[in-house]
């Protein structure tokens, strides 16, 4: 439904339809730009906000955004048609979002932590650099978290000399 096609289509009767955009073409890098207006406007508290009514008859907050109108056109056709674009957020689906985020960092960081798990007995320690910053890669990408985490390390080597030939309490 949400197909730059379809709502050609739509245009030409004067029909109307309100979907969401669908995360393909240039809508990903526009979106980006939406939202980062969006929080400038939340900032300066000039995005609308929509409530409702819950069972107790308080309002509730269930989304708060703002709007903006763009022309748009399909190459084949003739048809061009103004949309209105609304940037909404519900703070209950950026609530969920954040729990998750938190969730996912914090798995990152105990994840990354056992790539390098103390000396001792059972304990396999990675010592080839490369495959240590591939892991740490693989990690931060299978969290979706690559980019937030910041990961330091540093390789600590220890040595230690054995003296052959002479054992303990050998007369001399």
């Amino acid at each position: 439904m949400s197909a730059l096609d379809t709502r050609a289509s739509l245009v030409e009767p004067h029909d109307f339809s309100l979907s969401p955009l669908p995360f393909t073409g240039t809508t990903p890098e526009a979106r980006a730009a939406w939202i980062s207006k969006g929080r400038a406007t939340g900032k300066a508290d000039e995005l609308e906000e929509m409530v409702r009514l819950d069972d107790r008859g308080h309002e509730v907050l269930v989304a708060a955004g703002y709007e903006f109108e763009r022309r748009c056109r399909v190459k084949d056709r003739t048809a061009t048609w103004t949309e209105r674009v609304l940037v909404v957020r519900p703070p209950v689906h950026a609530s969920h979002q954040a729990a998750g985020l938190e969730k996912r960092l914090t798995h990152a960081e105990t994840t990354l932590a056992a790539l390098t798990p103390p000396k001792g007995r059972g304990k396999r320690q990675i010592t080839n650099e490369a495959t240590l910053l591939e892991a740490i890669k693989r990690v931060l990408k299978d969290q979706n978290v690559d980019g937030l985490l910041s990961v330091e390390w540093e390789k600590q080597v220890e040595q230690h000399t054995h003296y052959v030939g002479r054992g303990r309490g050998a007369a001399s």
